[in-house]
């Protein structure tokens, strides 16, 4: 009895095969719709992923990696607390404190400045050296630009007068 229902499995498994191989021209890859809960883009363009990974996923790396390396450091600023208060007068254990204190801020203060440096290159607006901004207009040397309608800010490029 095993062994037939072992038969009947393999062979379903095997027509199952089959059949796949025989619509694979057909073939399209299933798609599961993002649900609304889930973090993430919600569609699959690289701009928008792109705009993901900089403005929300590394931020929030960043900004979590942050609170538990402050709260490492608040522990070792306890720890060396303790321990220099444990000393009593022994300067090689109030040598390690004073290290340990030290060592705390020091990290602390590279955690604070990694979290600046990432959100300064993250608001950067990297542009095409190519394109220049619409409203710059580059005169001549000598000349100035000179607005003509302040709706539009439209003007031309003239001569500077000389004060």
């Amino acid at each position: 009895m095993k062994k037939f229902i072992l038969l009947i499995f393999s062979a379903l498994i095997v027509i199952n095969l089959m059949q796949s191989i025989t619509y694979a021209d057909n073939f399209q890859a299933p798609t599961i719709p993002k649900p609304a809960t889930l973090p993430g883009p919600v569609s699959n363009s690289a701009d928008q992923n792109k705009n993901y990974l900089t403005n929300n996923l590394i931020p929030t790396i960043v900004k979590g990696s942050l609170g538990i390396l402050g709260g490492a450091s608040l522990i070792f600023l306890i720890y060396g607390g303790v321990q220099y208060l444990m000393s009593f007068q022994n300067e090689e254990h109030a040598n390690n404190a004073k290290n340990t204190i030290i060592y705390a801020l020091a990290g602390l203060m590279l955690g604070i400045l990694s979290y600046s440096i990432v959100n300064i290159i993250g608001y950067i607006d990297y542009i095409d050296a190519t394109q220049r901004p619409k409203n710059i207009v580059v005169c001549p040397v000598g000349q100035v630009y000179v607005i003509t309608d302040q709706k539009t800010n439209a003007g031309s490029c003239q001569q500077a007068s000389s004060q």
